[in-house]
């Protein structure tokens, strides 16, 4: 289904499922696109999840833009919702749609019944993690499309069937994303910081972060935990970003068994 948004960016999102069931919104990363999600879209809808999954502005079949926030991300999801008719939803986001889902949860609290941010954070205060956005932003513009095939190879090495199909993906991904789009999302993602905002989320929210990730990140997913009143945190073990494809079994039960209460 494609949405028109008043600045005449066309949103594109799928919904699967039975729409009388527990409604659910999936949040792709940074340079994926809704079909991140197909091991989760195939597993949720016989749990009884009605899922929204959409492509960010920028990504996959939605419009390119001139440029790119996070805030506009998070508008474009509560536009489809009033679209839908849908009142209240959890939402689950994965790295920059983590970041998108903290927005959304901030600017629409209303809109949201429970919170799953996984691999994601919500400060760039930490030197480090401005050295390593600034890094990858540098290396996508740098490099052409087969030297980033072959970063993805390695990142993503060995023979483990989940990391195959990561690979795989990404690929893909490449081939096919307008890199453009894709720096100009990721100078959004340097730029975000609601640490400040978190105490504004009192909602259900569970934060998921794979352990591959290494200490900063889990220190960065620990952060956010922390800033989030009764906010849940847990260390999948073999995830990585994005976790929902590196450990998804793990993952699923965690997700599911939280949106379900």
């Amino acid at each position: 289904m494609i949405l028109k948004r008043p600045d005449g960016v066309r949103i594109y999102y799928e919904t699967h499922g039975n729409r009388e069931d527990t409604p659910v919104v999936l949040l792709h990363g940074l340079g994926a696109d809704h079909s991140m999600w197909n091991l989760q879209i195939q597993k949720y809808q016989q749990m009884n999840l009605f899922l929204i999954v959409p492509d960010v502005r920028g990504h996959g079949r939605s419009s390119r833009v001139d440029t790119f926030g996070i805030k506009d991300a998070a508008r474009d999801l509560a536009a489809i919702l009033e679209s839908m008719n849908l009142k209240k939803v959890s939402i689950a986001g994965v790295s920059m749609g983590g970041l998108v889902a903290q927005r959304f949860a901030i600017d629409f609290p209303e809109k949201v019944e429970r919170l799953v941010i996984v691999d994601s954070f919500s400060s760039n205060s930490d030197w480090r993690v401005r050295f390593n956005g600034r890094l990858a932003l540098f290396l996508t513009k740098l490099f052409s499309k087969v030297v980033l095939i072959k970063i993805v190879d390695s990142a993503y090495g060995g023979k483990r069937e989940e990391m195959q199909n990561i690979r795989k993906y990404f690929r893909e991904q490449i081939l096919s994303q307008d890199m453009d789009q894709i720096i100009n999302a990721r100078r959004a993602v340097n730029r975000f910081d609601v640490l400040d905002e978190l105490e504004n989320i009192r909602l259900p929210t569970l934060v998921l972060v794979g352990d591959h990730h290494g200490k900063i990140a889990i220190k960065m997913a620990e952060e956010t935990a922390k800033g989030i009143k009764n906010a849940r945190f847990k260390v999948l073990e073999g995830g990585g970003d994005p976790s929902n494809m590196m450990a998804p079994e793990l993952f699923d039960r965690n997700v599911v068994e939280f949106i379900k209460g």
